[in-house]
């Protein structure tokens, strides 16, 4: 894995083996958003943000939340 500072993607690199032998190697990029960044898209946007949680189970967002996951009207 690997984190891109300038673009905010994080790179992964997916190992595939088939019967124990190496077969191939396919890259996933993900686009990283910060908080206040999301944030602001969606409110230029027309949106506006009902709440905010951290998984579906609706536990509520912090600093250590590892997804965001919004309610918007």
């Amino acid at each position: 894995m690997r984190y891109e500072i300038k673009t905010q993607n994080n790179r992964i690199e997916w190992y595939y083996y088939i019967n124990e032998e190496f077969d191939s190697i396919q890259n996933l990029d993900m686009r990283l958003y910060f908080p206040q960044e999301l944030d602001s898209y969606l409110e230029r946007n027309g949106f506006k943000i009902i709440n905010k949680f951290r998984s579906f189970k609706e536990e509520e967002f912090s600093d250590s939340s590892g997804k965001q996951i919004f309610i918007c009207q």
